[in-house]
Formats: structure tokens, C-alpha cells, sequence
């Protein structure tokens, strides 16, 4: 079970509006960017909200700084900005609600953040909305989650017929960053393989370049080279080299994932009997 904090700036309680779902207003990301936060208004519930953007750089291998993007909704409440860990994007969400004055509104929205890279780790949790002891909305919170393969790229939100506040919020999802294949290989006459910018497949089904290391940050090179080799069914590593700044790795031994900079990998792996 998932333990949520929130943040809330200055909070005030609105007068009520009628409230009604009726039909969503959609604020999306850019084209290649992904919702990564939430942003808006909230009081006693929630006044505005919107989506915080971040584009995935498949060059780099890195997710570009956010912007937060227009909110839906009204004026009250305070400001309020929820983000995701560097590097990841919400994956799954559950919206609640509360009664006043016989109208329900949302107060609370919960997401569930994945990591941009694959294989879309989750990483935490955050919690956008306000701050009350009204009664509790009847069914319990709605809850949603991206299909496989996709995170959240824009937010759809439902308004009470005046405007000014949200009633329901879901996110609106697409397909993740995906990292296509780079190795190839070349057969010697003397029984060795070349593998060039050497990878393994993913639970997600991605195939990663080989890190430097065999471990996180210890048995580099050498040993690591040696356990690709014996992974693909060669025996050991009869030469290698180093590529500096790859940006995203995998780690031989246990599948972890290095997704930054200065990851370091393989030019290439030569594997013989």
C-alpha cells in the first residue's frame, strides 16, 4: 500500500458550485513529452490543475528540463506543483472525492511515477490537492493506469458548470520512450565474434547497451566483458573497448540500469573460445 504526502501552498476554502461531470477539458503535452507532474490550485479540493511537461531526448538518452503547462480551472485555493523523481513520468493515477453542500468535488489526485528509460521502473508516489475533514464522495477513488508500454501525455480534466473548479481528473496516455537495437556483429576466421556497442534485452523487452561494469560501479571492464561472453555462449572476452558518455546502460550481472550522462560502455566485445 502506497503512503502519499502532500505539499499544499496557501489553502482556502471557496464558496461550493454546482458540480457535474460534464465534458472534459484536455490539456495535453507536446509532441515526445510526458506528463511528469501535476500543477494548479487547491484548497479544501482541488480549484485547478494541469500537467507538468518533459520531452525524452532519444539521442541523449535523457528527459529535457520540465514546463508546466496551463491549468484547467478557477482561481482559488493556492498555488500547488507536484513532481516526479528526475527521470520518470506518471504511469498510474487514482482520483477521490468529498461532498459539500450536497456537490462532490475531486480533492485529491494520486499518481504513481515510472522512469522514462525502460524498462519503466516505478520509482514513487505523489499527491496533488487540499486539505479538509468534509465526508467522503460514495464508490471509493477512481483509478487508472496506462496500458503496457505507455505513460501519461496529457491530463483530461472535468470542471463544475461554472468553471472554477475540478470535479474528476484522469490522464491521457501514450506510448513510452522506446530504445532500438544498435549491436551488430562480425564472425572472425579464427572462431571469435565482434559485437559492436554490445546490448541485452530488458523485461521490457528493449535492448540496452552493455555497461562497463559487472557490478554497480566495481568490476569493470575485464570482468564484465567476460560475463557477456558467457551470456551469448562464448567462453570469454578476448579483447574489448571502452565508449565514455553513452548516456543509458545495463548491468550484466543484475539487469540494473545506469541512465545518465556519464554512463560508460562498450565500443566493442570480442568474444572467443
Amino acid at each position: 500500500m502506497l503512503i502519499f504526502a502532500a505539499i499544499v501552498i496557501g489553502a482556502s476554502i471557496p464558496r461550493v458550485a454546482v458540480s457535474s461531470l460534464t465534458a472534459p477539458t484536455s490539456v495535453d503535452c507536446g509532441p515526445g513529452e510526458y506528463v511528469v507532474g501535476l500543477t494548479g490550485r487547491t484548497g479544501a479540493w482541488i480549484d485547478a490543475m494541469g500537467p507538468v511537461c518533459a520531452r525524452w531526448d532519444n539521442r541523449t538518452f535523457q528527459s529535457v528540463p520540465a514546463r508546466a503547462r496551463r491549468p484547467a480551472g478557477g482561481p482559488g485555493g493556492g498555488g500547488n506543483q507536484q513532481l516526479c523523481p528526475a527521470g520518470s513520468a506518471i504511469a498510474a493515477w487514482q482520483s477521490e472525492k468529498i461532498v459539500a453542500d450536497q456537490a462532490a468535488f475531486a480533492d485529491r489526485v494520486s499518481v504513481q511515477c515510472q522512469t522514462l528509460a525502460p524498462p519503466r521502473d516505478p520509482t514513487q508516489a505523489r499527491v496533488f490537492g487540499g486539505q479538509n475533514t468534509l465526508p467522503r464522495g460514495r464508490g471509493g477513488p477512481a483509478k487508472g493506469r496506462c496500458p503496457d508500454g505507455q505513460l501519461a501525455t496529457g491530463v483530461h480534466v472535468w470542471l463544475s458548470h461554472d468553471g472554477r473548479f475540478v470535479t474528476d481528473a484522469r490522464m491521457k496516455c501514450g506510448p513510452a520512450p522506446s530504445v532500438a537495437g544498435r549491436m551488430a556483429w562480425r564472425s572472425g576466421n579464427d572462431g571469435t565474434v565482434t559485437y559492436y556497442a554490445p546490448e541485452l534485452k530488458v523485461r521490457s523487452g528493449d535492448r540496452i547497451q552493455l555497461d562497463w561494469c559487472r557490478q554497480w560501479a566495481s568490476d569493470c571492464g575485464q570482468p564484465a566483458a567476460d560475463a557477456f561472453c558467457k551470456v551469448i555462449g562464448q567462453a570469454r572476452a578476448v579483447r574489448f573497448a571502452a565508449k565514455s558518455k553513452v548516456g543509458l546502460t545495463v548491468i550484466v550481472s543484475d539487469r540494473r540500469i545506469c541512465n545518465a550522462p556519464d554512463c560508460t560502455g562498450f565500443e566493442q566485445v570480442v568474444c572467443g573460445p
